[in-house]
């Protein structure tokens, strides 16, 4: 933000959360549309040729072809679960911060009381009772 307030860490990991979401969507229809779509068409190009029975070269190539999608689709599920991890850790660290906060706060209504406290009266007033 360039002008008005300064963003709060509790909102800047709702926004690197909200990101690291996004892109996992993309990366998800990324995955679904391409690899899958690719692998479809080699897959189907492979059986075709390995029914033809005479281009084996053509066939040791569709078959690496598909061995390198499956690859490049496991890291890119690899990389999706990574993603997803660090948004949990971004959760878990603002979640930490909050609490810190919360203690820091007690803390300072716990030094007012103690302050306005005579602890010598409320001693005194224990050992009647």
């Amino acid at each position: 933000m360039m002008f008005g307030k300064k963003e709060t860490p509790k909102q800047m990991a709702k926004k690197a959360s909200r990101e690291i979401k996004r892109e996992t969507r993309r990366i998800d229809r990324d995955l679904t549309k391409d690899f899958e779509r690719d692998e479809k068409r080699v897959m189907q190009e492979l059986k075709k040729e390995a029914q033809k029975n005479g281009n084996s070269d053509k066939v040791k190539r569709l078959a690496k072809q598909l061995v390198k999608i499956r690859g490049a689709k496991g890291k890119v599920e690899t990389m999706k679960g990574h993603m997803e991890t660090v948004a949990t850790d971004i959760k878990i660290q603002a979640s930490s911060l909050v609490m810190a906060e919360t203690v820091g706060k007690a803390t300072k209504v716990m030094t007012k009381v103690n302050k306005r406290v005579d602890v010598q009266k409320v001693m005194k007033n224990m050992q009647q009772i």
